[in-house]
């Protein structure tokens, strides 16, 4: 499978070559940085990011980041998490959480680089998250920031 580099913003990640940015197919004032199989494709990955300014460095652990995953899962009323994972690279530390959420699945990540962070959602409808989660997770797992 040929991949590709895509820059939202301030995070760059590799990507199928069938996947593209559609942030601007989003209907919200606030658009959250989105990619989507432009082909074959059966859900959304949306990217909100944080990125450090100033002050003491934040440094967070798979379990801080586990923990903000769970804060946003119940936030926003997803029931319970039906896994949990976390990961650490040479570059990027996170935690995700999926949820069957109404007729939707939704997987929740939070990463960082120890100090800037990027807040992953994915959703699609219930049943055809096998299609792409995978691609999703390597996804997640490629993001680096632009100013580490």
């Amino acid at each position: 499978m040929t991949s590709r580099q895509i820059r939202l913003g301030s995070v760059q990640v590799t990507v199928p070559e069938d996947w593209t940015d559609i942030t601007d197919e989003v209907e919200s004032p606030d658009k959250p940085y989105t990619l989507a199989d432009s082909e074959d494709g059966v859900g959304a990955l949306q990217f909100s990011v944080g990125l450090y300014k100033s002050g003491p460095i934040p440094n967070p652990t798979r379990a801080d980041l586990r923990d903000m995953v769970l804060k946003f899962g119940e936030a926003r009323e997803l029931g319970d998490a039906l896994d949990d994972a976390t990961f650490e690279t040479d570059s990027l530390v996170g935690a995700g959480m999926s949820y069957h959420a109404g007729e939707n699945f939704v997987r929740v990540w939070n990463v960082s680089d120890k100090k800037n962070f990027a807040l992953v959602t994915y959703v699609c409808q219930w049943g055809k998250q096998e299609q792409e989660l995978s691609l999703c997770e390597d996804i997640v797992q490629s993001l680096r920031f632009a100013n580490p």
